[in-house]
């Protein structure tokens, strides 16, 4: 997934889903909330080439 309308739409949807975030998403409004429903993984690239960086993420 690409794009903050793919990314609402399986992130809010009642279904189990496992969600890829395949590359940086622009939040417009920045900071805007999205209600993560229940029994959703979201997984994505973290690390120095993606532009993603996250604390808890294994080297």
């Amino acid at each position: 997934m690409r794009t903050l309308a793919d990314l609402e739409k399986y992130a809010t949807a009642a279904e189990p889903y496992v969600i890829v975030v395949a590359a940086a998403i622009t939040m417009d409004p920045k900071g805007k909330e999205i209600k993560v429903a229940s029994d959703k993984t979201i997984v994505g690239p973290v690390g120095a080439d993606t532009g993603v960086t996250c604390p808890y993420a294994a080297s």
